[in-house]
């Protein structure tokens, strides 16, 4: 059974990974590993995240007419993701994203934007308008304006406000559910959140803005949920991490798909942790992001250790 349509409108971008011991400092030369490209991007990743668990996805965005855009088109076909709004122009190249990944598994991205950029609310309210979406989702890698139009739109709005930006109350307003992650949500209010009652604090600043669901993901130490002036830690599942990159978005797919098919917060946040978790034990960002069925193995052979 398919739910709800999910719009997802953001970025899609090709992502070329460089493996190194340590991510370099600046002014440090280090020595690498291997190289490989894959279509990432945070729109891309959180369309691919929601379509491979059985949801009913289109995606909008704006990308080359290239190779690039090409390869973005091809793997978001392959998920089972609506591309007719994926807009191919003339004028501006698909996006690249160079990664440094280190031993450890954590990283460090710079984003050229391209054809991200030329998102524009006009784009997004001419096709949405006729839609009645009920659940879109978007994130910061494409022009704010694009954003606030696809959150007038929709009926459930959920941001991933990422990457770290300032972002107007008019949008907050707009948010049914929130996700930054430690470092978004310490930047959003200015208080640091590597304890529940940070968490707390920063969430209940943002609810004081107008978002009705704050969850602040915590990386390996799960996610926070806020909501109607009470908060909960969810834990994730303990995993030998090797590549971080698209655990955030996969985190957001996932949980966008299982509010889409009606669970619970609480239901969809188990589910969204555990696949942000499994996505980093795979190297890659579009490659890395787990099945419906995979989760629900997963979560059974932990509940079994439990």
């Amino acid at each position: 059974m398919i739910g709800p349509t999910i719009w997802v409108v953001g970025s899609a971008t090709v992502d070329t990974v460089f493996q190194c011991k340590e991510i370099p400092s600046p002014g440090e030369t280090v020595i690498g590993g291997k190289r490989f490209s894959v279509s990432g991007g945070k729109g891309l990743n959180q369309a691919i995240a929601s379509a491979q668990m059985g949801s009913d996805v289109r995606f909008m965005g704006c990308v080359g007419r290239d190779v690039g855009g090409n390869t973005v088109e091809y793997e978001l076909d392959e998920a089972g993701v609506d591309c007719s709004h994926l807009f191919k122009l003339k004028s501006a190249s698909t996006a690249e994203a160079g990664i440094f990944l280190s031993e450890s598994g954590e990283n460090s991205i710079v984003v050229c934007p391209g054809a991200n950029q030329r998102l524009t609310g006009k784009m997004v309210a001419e096709v949405m308008s006729h839609q009645e979406p009920d659940i879109v989702v978007a994130q910061l890698e494409v022009p704010i304006g694009a954003v606030i139009e696809a959150a007038k739109q929709a009926e459930r709005f959920i941001l991933n406000p990422a990457p770290a930006a300032d972002i107007p109350d008019e949008l907050i307003k707009l948010c049914w559910a929130i996700t930054p992650n430690e470092i978004e949500a310490e930047q959003l209010t200015g208080t640091p959140v590597d304890t529940e009652e940070g968490c707390q604090e920063a969430a209940a600043e943002l609810t004081k803005r107008g978002a009705k669901n704050v969850i602040i993901t915590l990386g390996e130490r799960g996610c926070y949920w806020f909501a109607n002036g009470r908060g909960r830690i969810f834990e994730a599942p303990k995993v030998n991490a090797i590549d971080t990159t698209a655990a955030g978005d996969v985190f957001t797919g996932v949980f966008a798909s299982r509010v889409s098919y009606g669970s619970t917060i609480p239901d969809a946040l188990v589910r969204a942790n555990a696949a942000g978790a499994m996505s980093t034990t795979k190297l890659g960002a579009s490659t890395s992001i787990p099945h419906r069925q995979q989760i629900e193995e997963f979560l059974s052979a932990e509940t079994a250790k439990a």
